[in-house]
């Protein structure tokens, strides 16, 4: 009897542990449908602000394909005044809650214009600014890079500036071959070196030119081979008039992915100059 009421609590003890196992399983797994279903509720609110595609005197369109986990790119463009269109696009380092709330924050700083002191038709200006606000230890190590321009119609003159970011790519003649002309700048990323002053370079903008502003998920691409593709084979295919388009770019990095999600966000904003 001993032996037998020994075993029976035995096995009795096992039960009772699988049975909390299964339900600890259970509610592990609510857990993480549930902060699935946040994230997801974080990604498509990160979405909504995104501005429309637009044809008000310029044609402006773009493509955003976030990645498995919430990134945080994030642009926008709007006319500044009559004459000043101002576009940007920025990529928080990381992923998660924190990488899209920073973000936000960067943009709706700028869509609000919400910088003191600050003309926003001066890139160079803009980009030092966000670098003395937005330090990186005031938001858990995280920082951005940002490539911000300003068209203004009456010149057709271009101004950029850049942090960190990569270059904006230019085409006189979308319908022309030849290479792209890099809008580069070489100011590191905001928020690390907080008494830097940005720089503001400008070009001549001729008619019907083609601009293109992208986060670096565009190209830095993990094929199936595991090996990650550079920015020079990204502008290869550029060369050809045909690959000069917003379908292009993304049909480039999805077939690089062979139809894996993405590692990180795919930002790309399309700008054709009148």
């Amino acid at each position: 009897p001993v032996e037998l009421v020994a075993r029976i609590r035995h096995h009795s003890a096992g039960y009772i542990s699988l049975l909390q196992r299964d339900e600890a399983y259970r509610e592990l797994s609510k857990s993480r449908q549930a902060m699935a279903d946040d994230l997801d509720e974080a990604a498509k609110y990160v979405q909504s602000l995104l501005p429309e595609p637009t044809s008000e005197r310029l044609d402006v369109d773009w493509r955003f394909v976030p990645s498995a986990s919430l990134g945080g790119d994030a642009f926008g463009y709007h006319w500044l005044d009559d004459d000043h269109f101002g576009v940007y696009l920025l990529d928080v380092s990381g992923h998660g809650v924190g990488s899209a709330l920073l973000g936000v924050s960067v943009m709706n700083t700028l869509r609000a214009r919400a910088l003191p002191m600050t003309d926003f038709r001066d890139p160079g200006q803009v980009v030092t600014r966000l670098n003395t606000t937005f330090r990186t230890q005031d938001h858990g190590g995280k920082f951005f890079t940002i490539w911000y321009g300003v068209y203004q119609a009456s010149t057709r003159t271009l101004s950029w500036a850049g942090a960190g970011h990569p270059a904006g790519l230019y085409f006189d003649d979308p319908s022309a071959g030849g290479p792209a002309e890099l809008l580069a700048s070489g100011g590191p990323m905001p928020g690390v070196l907080h008494d830097l002053t940005y720089d503001t370079l400008s070009r001549h903008v001729s008619p019907g030119a083609r601009l293109f502003v992208y986060s670096d998920g565009v190209y830095e691409l993990r094929g199936t081979d595991g090996r990650v593709r550079t920015h020079d084979e990204f502008l290869t295919p550029f060369e050809t008039p045909e690959n000069r388009t917003l379908e292009a770019i993304v049909r480039y990095a999805r077939v690089v992915r062979a139809g894996e999600p993405f590692d990180d966000d795919v930002s790309l904003v399309q700008i054709d100059f009148p």
